[in-house]
């Protein structure tokens, strides 16, 4: 795989990154960290983790899951999973109110 692109982001702060069909992105992370995936032509059009995971009958994502938008279009594939614990899509995102 040619890496195109390498960013560290610092805790509490975030980055936003285009990637098109075809292409991979690498995330490694040693914290729990909110992603999420937008349309880059309708905005509008975002992950939904309540979708994803009433469609794919579980609430733990890995390799060969796909993440579905609230308009239930394939997002994003999850091509290779290394992580060796679970990714929880029961807790929402972080938030500063409690």
């Amino acid at each position: 795989m040619k890496i195109i692109s390498e960013s560290i982001i610092k805790s509490n702060t975030g980055m936003t990154f285009v990637v098109k069909k075809g292409q991979t992105i690498r995330v490694v992370g040693h914290s729990t960290a909110d992603y999420t995936v937008f349309n880059l032509h309708n905005v509008k059009e975002r992950f939904d983790q309540a979708r994803t995971k009433v469609n794919q009958g579980k609430i733990y994502v890995s390799t060969g899951d796909v993440l579905i938008s609230k308009f239930n279009n394939v997002m994003q594939t999850i091509v290779r999973d290394t992580y060796k614990g679970t990714h929880d899509m029961e807790k929402g995102m972080c938030s500063t109110s409690f």
